[in-house]
C-alpha cells in the first residue's frame, strides 16, 4: 500500500511538472499575408525608409515553385543594409526546410560580401553577420538588422502571429 501511494504522489509530480512545459507551447495563427504582415512591420522599424523586392530577387536563394508566398524587404538606401523577409509555407515541414535554406543563404552572403562591406560600409557589416532566422508555425522570416532592430522586429512579429 505505501508503494502504491509513493508510486501515485511520484506520478502526480511528473505530471504537475510536464502540463506547463505542455501549455507553453505557443499557437500561431496561419492565415495572415506576409505582405501585410511586413507592412506592418516596415512602420514599426519607421528609422529606415523599405521597399518591396521583386520575386526575381526571392528567386535567387528560395525555390520559386515552392516558396512563392513571401516577401522580401531591403533598405531603400544602398549604404543601409537594412532586410528582412517573410514567408507562409504550407506545413510546419516545409518552414523547418526553409529556415535552414534562409540560414544557409545568409550565411554564404555574409562570407561572400563582408570583404566588400568592411571596405565599403564597414558599420553595416555586423548586420549581415548577425542576420537571424526564426520560425512561427508556418511563418519563416529572417532579419538583417541592427541588434536593437532585430529584437523589436521579432518581438513585433511574434505579437502579430500569435492566437490570442
Amino acid at each position: 500500500m505505501k508503494i502504491k501511494k509513493i508510486l501515485c504522489v511520484c506520478l502526480a509530480a511528473a505530471l504537475f511538472c510536464l502540463l506547463p512545459a505542455c501549455a507553453s507551447k505557443t499557437r500561431y495563427v496561419s492565415d495572415a499575408s506576409p505582405n501585410e504582415l511586413a507592412e506592418k512591420l516596415e512602420q514599426v522599424l519607421s528609422n529606415t525608409s523599405y521597399l518591396a523586392a521583386g520575386h526575381e530577387y526571392l528567386d535567387n536563394f528560395a525555390d520559386p515553385t515552392r516558396y512563392r508566398n513571401g516577401c522580401i524587404y531591403h533598405a531603400a538606401n544602398g549604404s543601409n543594409l537594412n532586410e528582412f523577409g517573410i514567408w507562409r509555407t504550407e506545413t510546419e515541414e516545409e518552414a523547418e526546410a526553409l529556415e535552414d535554406v534562409l540560414e544557409e543563404h545568409l550565411e554564404e552572403s555574409y562570407q561572400r560580401n563582408c570583404s566588400f562591406y568592411d571596405s565599403y560600409i564597414p558599420a553595416e557589416t555586423p548586420k549581415l553577420r548577425d542576420a537571424e532566422v526564426r520560425r512561427y508555425g508556418v511563418y519563416v522570416a529572417y532579419a538583417v538588422l541592427s541588434a536593437e532592430e532585430r529584437q523589436l522586429f521579432f518581438r513585433e512579429l511574434s505579437h502579430l502571429l500569435e492566437k490570442g
